[in-house]
Parts: C-alpha cells; sequence; structure tokens
C-alpha cells in the first residue's frame, strides 16, 4: 500500500508551504484504486481539520465522497487525536513539514487500528517518480 502524489497536489502543497508559514492543515482529495491512494487536490481547511465530525461528514458528502484523507505542516498531538478515531480507519495522513525547506518530501502514513489507533508509515509517491513506459 501506498500514497500517490500527483504533480498538482504536491504543487499546491508546495505553495502552501510558501503562503502559510508552514502551519496549513486540510483534507486530501483523491481515490483508491487497489492499494493506492492517489492524492489528486488538496484542500486547506481551518486548525484542527474540522470543527466537528458532522461537519467533516457533511463536507466529504459535498465533495462526494473525495476526501481520502488528512494533511499537516504542524502536526500536534492534540490535533492528530480528532483523526485517530473510527471514522478515519483507512484515509491517509501526509506530514507535510518537510515541505517548508527546499528539498523535504512529505511523509504519508495510513489511519489504522489494532487495539489501539495509531499512524502506520506508508511510501509516499510522486508523480516525477513514476517512469512512464
Amino acid at each position: 500500500m501506498d500514497a500517490y502524489l500527483t504533480r498538482g497536489a504536491m504543487q499546491t502543497l508546495r505553495v502552501l508551504a510558501l503562503v502559510s508559514g508552514a502551519g496549513a492543515e486540510g483534507f486530501l482529495l483523491g481515490h483508491r484504486r487497489g492499494a493506492r491512494r492517489l492524492v489528486e487536490d488538496v484542500l486547506p481547511t481551518r486548525p484542527g481539520f474540522f470543527p466537528s465530525l458532522e461537519s467533516f461528514i457533511e463536507s466529504d458528502r459535498l465533495l462526494r465522497g473525495r476526501v481520502i484523507g488528512f494533511f499537516s505542516f504542524k502536526p500536534a498531538r492534540e490535533r492528530l487525536k480528532k483523526i485517530l478515531a473510527p471514522f478515519a480507519v483507512g484515509k491517509i495522513f501526509l506530514d507535510a513539514s518537510p515541505l517548508a525547506s527546499k528539498r523535504g518530501a512529505p511523509r504519508a502514513f495510513l489511519v489504522d487500528f489494532d487495539r489501539v489507533f495509531r499512524l502506520r508509515p506508508l511510501p509516499c509517491v510522486r508523480e516525477k517518480e513514476i517512469r512512464h513506459a
């Protein structure tokens, strides 16, 4: 299983790193294809991702179920607790803080449950790393 970031999603994350002072958080939009999570777009939200579970559910409904995960440039333990919950199992979390440096690459995790909720590291593949035949 891995997370695949399209060129457009990566570009948006890099711009957010520049203009937000590396403080942005939000939703990752895309879809699942087999074991791969394809991140096609990024939607900045308020700090803490969403104000309530109901607002997240309604947002995901309005986005036609395209919310496949979350990102943060400053992942704080208290904010991550919000997504370490049953509704988020199988979604991805992208630690975008390395993007604040010129050569940094984001780190991807799967929200998982094995007696406790946790973030399990995933490979993160960017579009430019895929060789086209």
